[in-house]
């Protein structure tokens, strides 16, 4: 689990959300690129939702699913990003890629966080691994999956933040228990998240040039 401030993350996703709420409730024209993501991101706040009750009422093994369908949801809204228009422009730089980059990006990390609580509660053997060699693991796969959405997002800059936002939290948690290990490999992934997406944003840079 990250260090407790990491969780402060969520007022800003709350926050952007709001926002992006009062633009499609106000817009006075259809834009295609609200259009586009209208549906998975009103499922990825109603889901949201529901994850807070399993969490708060149970079953708590029912956080999984709903966390691994809001990444999902987040996923496909970042991609889905991409505008048509200059008049969707600034919507989208401003606004829905800000959002939907935070929040895929946080939940990258936190799928592999909700199923370890909920796996150790549960007496899971995470197939004959330690808890720490699990955890590390558990690190390595979410920064692979991290550099692959980080390719396909054309490098999002808030959606590697949030990454490294998260790994470094996990970081400063596991120094206190002098788990070193843990530590190292999520500094190394952070580190690998912002190098990956630094020549995502170069590759995508160089793509008008070549296509002109």
């Amino acid at each position: 689990m990250p260090a407790n401030y990491a969780f402060t993350i969520w007022g800003i996703i709350y926050g952007l959300g709001v926002v992006y709420s009062g633009a499609q409730f106000f817009s006075t024209r259809v834009s295609p690129l609200l259009q586009r993501i209208f549906l998975p991101a009103s499922c990825l706040f109603l889901l949201s939702t529901v994850w807070l009750l399993f969490a708060r009422f149970g079953p708590f093994w029912g956080t999984v699913p709903t966390i691994l369908a809001m990444l999902g949801l987040a996923v496909y809204a970042l991609l889905a990003v991409s505008p048509d228009d200059d008049e969707s422009r600034a919507f989208a730089d401003w606004l829905a890629l800000p959002l939907f980059g935070l929040y895929a990006g946080w939940l990258t990390i936190a799928v592999f966080a909700n199923f370890t609580e909920i796996a150790v509660d549960l007496g899971f053997p995470f197939w004959g691994l330690s808890l720490p060699a699990w955890t590390m693991l558990a690190l390595a796969t979410g920064t692979v999956l991290a550099a692959c959405v980080a390719s396909a997002s054309r490098g999002n800059a808030s959606y590697a933040a949030a990454i490294v936002w998260a790994l470094i939290a996990i970081a400063v948690a596991n120094s206190r228990e002098c788990r070193w290990t843990i530590v190292t490999v999520s500094l190394v992934g952070a580190a690998i998240v912002t190098g990956w997406t630094y020549a995502a944003r170069r590759r995508a840079a160089r793509l008008p040039a070549a296509a002109a």
